[in-house]
Parts: C-alpha cells; structure tokens; sequence
C-alpha cells in the first residue's frame, strides 16, 4: 500500500513543482 502512497505524493509534488515554475516564468 505505501507504493500507492508514493505514488500519489510523487503526482503532488510534481503538479506543486509545476505550478511554482509556471507562476516563477509567468512573472517574468
């Protein structure tokens, strides 16, 4: 089950990554 969880963090943490790089270029 943690491979589930792991999963589910890795999607939130690159969807957060993301979206601080767009609003970091965006504000440029």
């Amino acid at each position: 089950t943690y491979i589930n969880w792991f999963w589910i963090g890795a999607a939130l943490l690159s969807v957060l990554l993301a979206l601080l790089v767009w609003n970091a270029s965006s504000k440029e």
